[in-house]
């Protein structure tokens, strides 16, 4: 038999009821505790993930606007060529009606190079050319096409499309004088214009 009072049962029956209660208690405090810290990491890791994403949205923003500013840089100073698709444009046009031309650049290497690259294509198209260089008078850019008399021949219309077309950037006028030479129509080629950074 049992040397523990009956007293002594009660008490011990009721201090392990008591202790279940408490481990009752305590279960469900570790319980509600970590499904709060679950949801705390689980905010604080989407957080987290949303400012990386962000930060790294807003790196390559500014990598690419930085891309974008140097292209411009480049475009800006870039000395001007014509490229396969132009040259094949602008013969297109200059083959309709051919004519005779001199074309003109100033003292400006650049100037130069673009000149002689449109004197190349215009001889392509099957249009009589000449080339001089020298200083200008004062800034030009772009085109100026001189037509010497007020009879204006009709492949000076066919010119001015062409360069247009092709050149839409640069600007193009046209200009009726008297000037030395034997030649009726002239082709100035200026110097590039430069574009402002908020120029496209």
């Amino acid at each position: 038999m049992s040397t523990l009072s009956l007293e002594h049962l009660i008490s011990l029956d009721f201090g392990l009821k008591v202790a279940v209660a408490c481990l009752t208690v305590l279960t469900a405090i570790v319980a509600a505790g970590s499904l709060y810290v679950g949801r705390e990491l689980d905010q604080r890791r989407e957080a987290e993930s949303v400012r990386v994403r962000l930060e790294s949205q807003a790196a390559h923003q500014k990598a690419e606007a930085a891309d974008q500013a140097a292209e411009r840089l480049r475009t800006r100073f870039a000395p001007r060529v014509i490229s396969p698709e132009q040259r094949e444009v602008l013969l297109t046009v200059l083959k309709e009606l051919t004519g005779t031309v001199k074309v003109i650049y100033p003292s400006d290497e650049e100037a130069q190079m673009f000149a002689q690259e449109i004197a190349l294509v215009l001889t392509a198209a099957g249009w009589h050319v000449s080339t001089e260089g020298g200083p200008s008078f004062g800034p030009v850019f772009g085109f100026l096409i001189q037509v010497r008399g007020d009879d204006v021949p009709s492949y000076v219309g066919v010119l001015e499309h062409g360069l247009g077309k092709v050149f839409a950037n640069e600007p193009l006028a046209r200009q009726i004088r008297a000037f030395a030479g034997d030649e009726r129509v002239r082709l100035q080629v200026g110097m590039k214009r430069q574009l402002s950074p908020g120029d496209k």
